[in-house]
């Protein structure tokens, strides 16, 4: 069932921030994303799940409503401008592919939404917009109303399924690291029930392993120290592994 508006009109505006001043994508059409009702539609309904560590990038179509209610009438809308995104995965940005972000009623336009998670986990949009109507022809169109609204659309990012165990069971957990950020060094505790080899991997996050280190674990648990400064300022990823179960973390280092 397709979304409405004002819901569903909020619910897309999400892009990339790219080396152009818009986001270089292709819009549906009527045939893509039907609009039957003529409320507004945002195409498609579902936004397929990222992974951490790797490069996410999806375009979308949106389509503004004609009418908006105002005043206990409708009103005949103009355009919608789009303002801000929030909930966002972490170093996602959002591009719509008119310079102005200004979607007029009638027209089909389409957003760019790129980026590389670092963390698991389901992150819902919240977009602000502008509604612009034409009350009188001599005058140009005038804001009516600013509406921030949550959207049934979340960004869902997932660890790879066939590295990183995201259900880590009892046999095997990760600490969280101390410090997180770090400088220097930090501090990664392990606990385990079977002792044996514990494998440390870092990655960055195009997916390049950047240290990996194989260490001897006793029942209960375990406390490594990392050093880390001959890594860049940035966000890495820490997976740690015995040969049957994958857990991640991130790690942030700060200078």
């Amino acid at each position: 069932m397709r979304k409405k508006l004002p819901v569903l009109l909020f619910l897309l505006l999400t892009g990339l921030f790219s080396t152009v001043s818009w986001a270089q994508c292709t819009p549906g059409d009527a045939t893509t994303c039907p609009d039957p009702e003529q409320n507004g539609q945002v195409c498609p309904d579902n936004l397929p799940e990222a992974v951490a560590g790797q490069l996410y990038s999806q375009a979308f179509t949106i389509l503004a409503p004609p009418g908006y209610p105002y005043n206990g009438d409708t009103i005949v809308l103009d355009h919608i401008t789009l303002v801000e995104v929030t909930g966002l995965p972490e170093g996602f940005t959002w591009l719509s592919n008119v310079e102005t972000n200004e979607f007029t009623v009638g027209t089909y336009y389409c957003v760019l939404l790129e980026g590389t998670p670092a963390v698991a986990g389901d992150h819902p949009l919240r977009i602000t917009v502008d509604v612009y109507a034409k009350l009188f022809p001599a005058f140009p169109p005038i804001r009516v109303a600013t509406v921030t609204d949550s959207t049934s659309l979340l960004i869902s990012v997932k660890w790879d399924p066939n590295s990183i165990d995201e259900t880590a069971t009892k046999a095997m957990i990760l600490l969280p690291p101390e410090p997180n950020p770090f400088s220097g060094s930090t501090r990664i505790g392990v606990g385990i029930n079977d002792p044996g080899v514990v494998k440390l991997e870092v990655y960055d996050l195009v997916g390049q392993i950047r240290y990996s280190e194989n260490l001897t674990a006793i029942h209960g648990a375990n406390y490594f120290d990392f050093d880390g400064r001959r890594l860049d300022r940035g966000i890495y990823i820490l997976k740690v592994s015995n040969g049957v179960t994958s857990i991640a973390s991130r790690l942030i280092k700060t200078d």
